[in-house]
């Protein structure tokens, strides 16, 4: 694997992540966990505010 792993923190159990890439496709949504993910831009929602992350 030559990605990275997208690890949230600092929201409740029950929060649910969406990550989508940076052409908009919605790559993971579900739980609070450490996601696999290749190295790129990411848009991830969560506990209403979204982030831009670079891996």
């Amino acid at each position: 694997f030559d990605g990275s792993e997208l690890i949230v923190d600092g929201v409740g159990d029950d929060a649910v992540v969406e990550v989508y890439n940076i052409a908009g496709q919605r790559v993971y949504s579900g739980a609070v966990k450490p996601v696999a993910l290749d190295k790129g831009l990411y848009i991830v929602r969560v506990a209403g505010r979204t982030f831009k992350v670079a891996l």
